[in-house]
C-alpha cells in the first residue's frame, strides 16, 4: 500500500468475509479519530483517513458525527457517459443498474437494504458513476455487509439475461419524459448553446437504439475497461472510528486486480471542454405545436461553481454566485413591481445540465402574439432593456445585502452533512478539485466575500456578461409565423448597446406590515376562547362566530424547518356541479386568488410582501375540498392571518390577472404547462369517474370574467366560516392562540351547517375500461384500479398497508422490464362508505403496455393465492412502524398531522385509534394468516377498473 499518512501502518490483513463480520461484531466500531494534517491544507480535508493501495484502489474515511449514528459509504469508478465509445452509447447507464442490482454476496440488494435504517442507490454522472450505502453506523452487521457489498461493486459484474432484459427496459423506462414538447425546446436550447464550443451534445435517439440492441462484447468491455482498482474509491463519512473501517478496507480491497493497461480517464473529459466563442448567435427553429412566434435569449457565461482548483477558482466562485443574486434580486424586484415584457427569466437555467456543468446560462423567454415586425423589434428592445438594467447599476445597499446572505451561507460550516462532504470528496477523486477542511474552507470563503467589492462584481459582468458576446437567440416559429429578420436583430442589439437604460415609472408603495396598511387589528374579540387539549397533544377552539381551529404543535425534523408554521384551511366544496357556468366560475375564483391582488394592494405588492416576509399562500380546489394552504415563520405568522382575511373578503381582479390567469388555465389544458407528476393523468381518469362533474375546456376560458368571478367571490366570503383552520409546525399553543383569536375573529358569520355531508359524486363501484387520449404525451400510462368494500377499522388499516407494499415490491419487480418506476399500492375512494381500491400504474414504450398489463395482472393473482411468509412479515411490520411513527413527533416535508387531521375530522372514533392502537395492532395482533386471508379476499376483480392513456396523435394516425 502507498501510505499517504505518516500514522497509517503499511500491512494487509488477509482475512475472510466472514471473519470480518465476526470481527466487527465482537469488537465494536467506537473510538477516537487520530487527526493528522496534509501540508497544503486547501487540497485535502486534513481530518480525512486518505490511501491509496498497492493496486491504485483509493479511499476517503472521515469522522462526522452530526448525524448521530450514520454513516454513508460510496463506491465511485471514474466511468461515466463520458467514457462510452461509439458501439458503447448509453453503457454506463446500464452498466449501474447492472452492478447496482445484483452481486455475489447479495443476490438481490435493494431487499436487503430495504431495512429499517438502511438505504441504497446508484448514479451515473458524466465522468463518473457511484454506488452509495446508508447504515445506522451501530449496526455491526449491516456495517460489515456495506463494506463487503462495495467490494463487491467495484469488480463483481453479475447479471443474467433476465436481469439485463429488465434493466433494459427499465433505463429505457427513464429516458422516457412527461412532457416531451417542453423536453423537446430544452435540447433545442441546450444544443444551441453548445454549438461551436467542442462539446457533443449526447443523441438521444442512438443512445436509445444502442441500449434495446445491446453489443454484449462492447457491454463486457467497458466494465473490464474502467471498473479498475485504480480508476476507484470507497468514500465513506459518518458516526464511525476511522482507523478501524480504514483496516476493513485495506483487507477487503487489496486482493482487487489492476488491469494491465490503464486507460486515462482525463482523455475522455478532455475531449468534450466547452470553451465559448464570444459571439452571438441567430437560429430559428419550426415548432409545429404551439401557435406564434416565441424567442428564447440565453445569456452565457462559463461555470465557476463546483470547478474548484485553485484559490483564484473560488474567487470566480464567490463572483460568479455575487452577479447571479443581484441579478435576481433586481428581477423579483421589478417583477413584482410591474409587468415585464417577457413571460419568463430564469437567471441560473438548466444548472449544470449545459455542456456537462461547465456553461451557465440566464434564459428569458419572450412571447409574441401575432403582431408585425415593429411590434416584435419593440418586445425585444424592451426586454434586452430590462436585462441590461439587471447587469448594470447595482447599488451599494443591494451589493452590501447580497454579502450578509453569502456571509451567512458561508460562515461558520463546520457542521456540513455527510453527503455534502462526500461530494467533496468524490470530486477531488474525479475532477481533482479541491476539498479542504470546511472550517478552513469557511474561512477563506468568508474573507474572500468580506474583500469583495462592487468594483469587481462590475469588472466581473464587463468580462463574462454582456449580451453583446456569447448570447445566443433562438426562435421557435409555427410554420405560419412571420419570420424572424437577424439583420434587423443584429443591428437592434448593437443599438442598444449603446442606449441609456429607461426610467421607470415609480413603483407602487411597498407593503412592510398589512397591520398598518389595512386596519385588520381595529377589530378584535374580547372574548376569551376556551382552548381544549385531548390526549394526542392537539388542541381545540372555536372563535365567537364559529371558526373552527385545530392546533398540533410538532417538533421541527430539521434546521431548515426551525420556527415553520403550517395552515392547512379545508372545507366542503359545496359548490353546485348542475349548473356548469357557475361551478367552474366558483373553480377559477378559487384559482384566481393565487393570480390577484386585494384590498388596495396589487397582485404585485403582495407577491413581494410575501417574499419579503417569507410567507407561502395558495389556493385550491377539487370535487371533494376547497383548500388553503400556508406557511411562515412565528415572527410573520400575524402578517400571514392578515393577508388570508384580506385576500377572502376584499379580493381584487383586474383585467391583466384574469388575462395571465386564463394564459396560465390555457397553457395546462393544451398539455403545455410545467408537469412535475403524472397528476394529470389522474384528471383524465375523473372525467370517466365522474363525468357529471364539469371540467374545465377552452370555450370555458371566454365566458368568465370579472363579472362572473365577483359573483362567485361573493359566495365564497359569506361561507368563509365553514372553514375549519389546522395549524401544525413549530410553535407552542398558548403563543398564538391570541393571535389566532384576534385576526380570525373578524370572519364573518356564516348561518351554513356545519355538519353538512359533501356532494361529491358516487364512485363508480363497477367495472370499467377505457382508453382515453391527452395532448403531448409520447408513451402510454396505465392506471389499474381493484375497487373493493372494506371496513374502515384500524386492523383493517394495518392489513391492507401490507398487503399494499407487498403488491408494491411484486409489480415493481415484475414490471421493470418495461417501465423505470413501476408502483402498486392502493388508496381509500371514499372511507364514509368503507370503498378502498388496490392500484397498479406504470408507463410504458408505446405497443407495449398490453403485455405489461398481463404482467401486473398476473401478479396480482398470484399475490392473491400465494400471500406473504413470516420472514417477510416481520421485516414488513417494522419497517411499516416506523414509516407511520417517525412523523409523529416531527414535521418537515411531510407533515403527517396537517393530513391526517383533516381526514379525521368527521370520524372521531378512528381518529383516537388509528394513532393509539395501530402500533400495538401491527406489532402483536396481526400474523402471516391474517394477511393472507385479508389478500384472499380482499384482492378481487370483481369490479376491475382499467385505464389506458394514450397520445392524441397516436388516436388519430390509427
Amino acid at each position: 500500500m502507498k501510505g499517504i499518512k505518516s500514522n497509517i501502518m503499511d500491512f494487509t490483513f488477509k482475512m475472510s468475509y466472514s471473519t470480518i463480520l465476526l470481527f466487527l461484531i465482537s469488537y465494536g466500531l467506537t473510538g477516537q479519530t487520530k487527526t493528522t494534517y496534509q501540508d497544503n491544507q486547501l487540497s485535502l480535508d486534513s481530518l480525512v483517513h486518505y490511501g491509496k493501495l498497492d493496486n491504485g484502489f483509493t479511499y476517503y474515511i472521515r469522522k462526522n458525527d452530526t448525524e448521530k449514528n450514520q454513516v454513508e459509504m460510496y463506491l465511485v469508478t471514474k466511468a461515466g457517459m463520458f467514457h462510452e465509445e461509439n458501439d458503447q452509447l448509453g453503457y454506463a447507464h446500464l452498466m449501474e443498474h447492472l452492478v447496482f442490482k445484483e452481486t455475489t454476496h447479495f443476490p438481490k440488494v435493494k431487499e436487503y437494504f430495504r431495512k429499517v435504517g438502511r438505504k441504497a442507490h446508484a448514479g451515473t454522472r458524466y465522468t463518473y458513476t457511484y454506488y452509495n450505502v446508508g447504515l445506522a453506523s451501530d449496526d455491526t452487521i449491516a456495517l460489515a455487509n456495506g463494506l463487503q457489498l462495495l467490494r463487491d461493486w467495484a469488480q463483481d459484474l453479475k447479471f443474467d439475461q433476465n436481469s439485463l432484459k429488465t434493466e433494459q427496459g427499465a433505463v429505457l423506462g427513464e429516458m422516457r419524459v412527461n412532457n416531451p414538447y417542453r423536453e423537446w425546446k430544452s435540447d433545442k436550447i441546450k444544443s444551441l448553446i453548445t454549438e461551436g464550443t467542442g462539446y457533443k451534445e449526447q443523441d438521444l435517439d442512438k443512445i436509445k437504439q444502442s441500449t434495446k440492441n445491446l453489443n454484449k462484447q462492447a457491454f463486457i468491455r467497458f466494465h473490464n475497461d474502467w471498473y479498475q482498482p485504480e480508476l476507484e474509491a470507497a468514500i465513506i463519512v459518518g458516526d464511525i472510528d476511522p482507523e478501524k473501517i480504514e483496516s476493513r478496507i485495506k483487507d477487503l480491497f487489496s486482493n482487487l486486480k489492476p488491469s494491465k493497461k490503464t486507460k486515462n480517464p482525463q482523455d475522455w473529459v478532455r475531449r468534450q471542454k466547452a470553451r465559448l466563442s464570444g459571439k452571438n448567435r441567430f437560429a430559428a427553429t419550426i415548432d409545429t405545436i404551439s401557435p406564434g412566434l416565441q424567442l428564447a435569449i440565453l445569456f452565457n457565461q462559463p461555470n465557476f461553481i463546483d470547478q474548484i482548483t485553485s484559490k483564484e477558482d473560488y474567487q470566480l466562485m464567490i463572483q460568479q454566485e455575487f452577479y447571479w443574486r443581484l441579478v435576481q434580486a433586481k428581477q423579483e424586484a421589478l417583477k413584482n413591481q410591474y409587468a415585464l415584457p417577457y413571460a419568463d427569466l430564469s437567471v441560473n437555467y438548466l444548472r449544470n445540465r449545459i455542456a456537462a456543468g461547465q456553461i451557465a446560462s440566464s434564459k428569458m423567454m419572450i412571447d409574441f402574439e401575432q403582431g408585425d415586425q415593429n411590434t416584435i423589434e419593440e418586445k425585444i428592445k424592451s426586454s434586452l432593456l430590462f436585462w441590461k438594467r439587471f447587469n448594470t447599476g447595482f447599488s451599494e445597499n443591494e451589493f452590501q445585502k447580497i454579502k450578509a446572505q453569502l456571509l451567512k451561507k458561508y460562515t461558520n460550516r463546520s457542521d456540513r452533512s455527510s453527503q455534502e462532504l462526500i461530494m467533496k470528496y468524490l470530486n477531488h477523486f474525479v475532477n481533482g478539485t479541491l476539498a479542504p477542511n470546511s472550517v478552513i474552507e469557511s474561512q477563506l470563503l468568508s474573507q474572500m466575500i468580506k474583500k469583495t467589492s462592487l468594483e469587481d462584481i462590475q469588472k466581473f459582468v464587463s468580462t463574462y456578461a454582456k449580451f453583446t458576446e456569447n448570447t445566443d437567440f433562438l426562435f421557435f416559429r409555427h410554420p405560419k409565423a412571420q419570420k424572424p429578420n437577424f439583420n434587423v436583430l443584429k443591428h437592434l442589439i448593437s443599438t442598444i448597446d449603446t442606449m441609456s437604460i429607461p426610467i421607470l415609472p415609480p413603483a407602487p408603495a411597498t407593503i412592510n406590515s398589512l397591520s398598518k396598511f389595512y386596519p385588520l387589528d381595529s377589530v378584535s374579540s374580547d372574548r376569551k376562547v376556551q382552548v381544549k387539549k385531548d390526549i394526542l397533544g392537539v388542541a381545540r377552539m372555536t372563535l365567537n362566530k364559529g371558526l373552527h381551529l385545530i392546533l398540533k404543535p410538532t417538533n421541527p425534523a430539521s434546521a431548515a424547518f426551525k420556527d415553520q408554521i403550517n395552515i392547512t384551511a379545508f372545507k366542503i366544496n359545496d359548490a353546485s356541479s348542475l349548473q356548469r357556468k357557475n361551478y367552474l366560475s366558483n373553480m377559477a375564483f378559487i384559482d384566481m386568488l393565487n393570480f390577484s391582488g386585494a384590498g388596495p394592494y396589487s397582485r404585485f405588492q403582495l407577491e413581494k410582501f410575501k417574499d419579503s416576509k417569507g410567507i407561502s399562500l395558495h389556493y385550491r380546489a377539487d370535487k371533494d375540498w376547497q383548500i388553503i394552504s400556508a406557511t411562515s415563520n412565528s415572527k410573520n405568522f400575524s402578517e400571514l392571518l392578515s393577508l388570508i382575511v384580506l385576500q377572502n373578503t376584499q379580493p381584487n381582479f383586474v383585467d391583466s390577472d384574469i388575462k395571465s390567469w386564463k394564459s396560465s388555465t390555457a397553457k395546462n389544458l393544451k398539455g403545455f404547462g410545467i408537469r412535475g407528476s403524472t397528476y394529470f393523468i389522474d384528471q383524465a381518469i375523473e372525467t370517466k369517474w365522474f363525468p357529471n362533474i364539469p371540467k374545465m375546456q377552452l370555450k370555458d376560458l371566454t365566458v368568465i370574467d370579472k363579472s362572473t368571478l365577483m359573483e362567485a367571490a361573493n359566495t365564497w366570503t359569506k361561507n368563509l366560516t365553514d372553514f375549519t383552520f389546522i395549524i401544525t409546525g413549530d410553535f407552542k399553543v398558548d403563543t398564538i392562540t391570541p393571535i389566532l383569536n384576534q385576526k380570525l375573529s373578524v370572519i364573518p358569520a356564516s348561518t351554513i351547517n356545519q355538519n353538512k355531508k359533501r356532494k361529491g359524486a358516487a364512485f363508480p363501484f363497477k367495472k370499467m375500461k377505457e382508453t382515453l387520449y391527452e395532448k403531448n404525451i409520447n408513451q402510454a400510462y396505465v392506471k389499474l384500479y381493484f375497487p373493493v368494500k372494506i371496513k374502515n377499522t384500524t386492523k383493517n388499516k394495518a392489513l391492507i398497508n401490507i398487503i399494499s407494499q407487498a403488491l408494491y415490491e411484486r409489480i415493481y419487480d415484475r414490471l421493470r422490464e418495461g417501465c423505470y418506476a413501476p408502483l402498486g399500492g392502493g388508496q381509500w375512494l371514499d372511507k364514509e362508505n368503507n370503498l378502498y381500491a388496490f392500484k397498479i400504474q406504470f408507463d410504458s414504450e408505446l405497443g407495449n403496455e398490453t403485455k405489461m398489463i398481463k404482467y401486473a395482472l398476473e401478479e396480482f393473482q398470484k399475490l392473491k393465492q400465494q400471500g406473504i411468509n413470516k420472514q417477510w412479515l416481520e421485516l414488513e411490520m417494522k419497517t411499516e412502524l416506523n414509516r407511520y411513527e417517525k412523523y409523529f413527533d416531527r414535521f418537515g416535508y411531510v407533515d403527517f398531522w396537517s393530513e391526517y387531521l383533516m381526514l379525521s375530522t368527521k370520524d372521531k372514533k378512528q381518529y383516537f385509534n388509528n394513532i393509539l392502537r395501530y402500533g400495538t395492532l401491527m406489532e402483536h395482533f396481526i400474523n402471516v394468516e391474517d394477511v393472507n386471508t385479508a389478500a384472499k379476499e380482499y384482492l378481487t376483480q370483481e369490479n376491475y377498473q382499467q385505464f389506458i392513456i394514450l397520445p392524441e396523435a397516436y388516436h388519430q394516425m390509427n
